[in-house]
């Protein structure tokens, strides 16, 4: 392995790092540049933009997220997503989601068939999902997906 390719993963690696904390809020490739320097790497924007292709990482409302649903071009996904009013903790261990009337059942099967490793079952009613968690911090990780993909966005700005 070259030293260049040993530069680019570290990068990567740290890029995955940055856009994982949980108040990330990288807007630019140009905000990434700037997060890498403070860590002591030199990263060019073009750099960035291969490193954010390379690791599949998406503009979700706005800021650069790594992305662990589904792909955020495929229609299906964005259907699901306009389904959903709102998704909130429940206790410890519980992820309640409020969807449109009567698309409770379709979510819940996208929620299923994602098979992300922190829920532990799904129950769904009409406008109502109900995701359970082994713990806390599974719950924080699902509530977490979700703020991520609802996150409004403010089209006012500059108007």
């Amino acid at each position: 392995m070259t030293t260049s390719t040993i530069s680019r993963d570290y990068r990567r690696g740290v890029i995955l790092e940055i856009l994982a904390e949980p108040d990330s809020q990288v807007e630019s490739q140009a905000d990434l540049v700037d997060l890498l320097a403070q860590r002591g790497i030199q990263a060019t924007q073009s750099n960035i933009s291969r490193d954010l292709q390379a690791l599949k990482v998406q503009r979700v409302n706005g800021r650069y997220q790594v992305c662990d649903w589904s792909p955020k071009t495929d229609p299906e996904f964005q259907r699901i997503l306009d389904l959903i009013e709102e998704a909130r903790p429940s206790g410890p261990f519980l992820v309640v989601v409020e969807t449109l009337e009567g698309a409770g059942h379709a979510v819940g099967r996208a929620i299923q068939n994602a098979k992300w490793a922190e829920v532990k079952g799904v129950l769904s009613g009409e406008n109502t999902i109900f995701i359970a968690t082994a713990t806390e911090d599974d719950r924080r990780r699902v509530q977490q997906r979700f703020s991520t993909f609802l996150i409004p966005v403010d089209n006012s700005e500059g108007s």
